[in-house]
Order: structure tokens, then sequence, then C-alpha cells
């Protein structure tokens, strides 16, 4: 099945769509959300990467050996 090409949005067609997805009463400024976000992805990361360090699967280095001992200290 072929995709269907996805169409270019002129520079109008943008400046129209402005400011047509509100964000609810209370909710983050998007600056925010995405600094959130990003470190929640970081510390993810992080985890997964010890974990995997720590069962084998990754071989042992100096930055690995740093957050190793980093998670230690904080938790």
């Amino acid at each position: 099945m072929a995709v269907p090409k996805q169409k270019q949005l002129s520079r109008e067609e943008i400046h129209a769509l402005r400011g047509s997805l509100k964000r609810k009463p209370g909710e983050k400024p998007l600056a925010e959300w995405m600094a959130d976000l990003n470190r929640e992805e970081k510390e993810l990361e992080e985890a997964k990467f010890l974990h995997m360090t720590r069962a084998g699967l990754l071989p042992v280095t100096r930055n690995s050996r740093q957050l190793r001992s980093k998670s230690k200290s904080t938790g």
C-alpha cells in the first residue's frame, strides 16, 4: 500500500493555525512542560543504562562507573 504524500503547509496556513490549540486552565507553560519531559527522559535513559551495565550487557567504562557511584550515593 502506497503512503500518500504529505501536503506542504504554506507560511500563511501555518500562521492561520497559530493559537488554535489552547492549553487547559492550570496547565504548565510549554517551556516548563518540555523541561520536565526532558528531565524524565534523561532519568529513564540513565536508569536503563545502569541496569544494562550491572546485568553485564554493556561494558563498564569510566563514564558508567561515575554514573554507578552517583546512583549509589543518591539512592
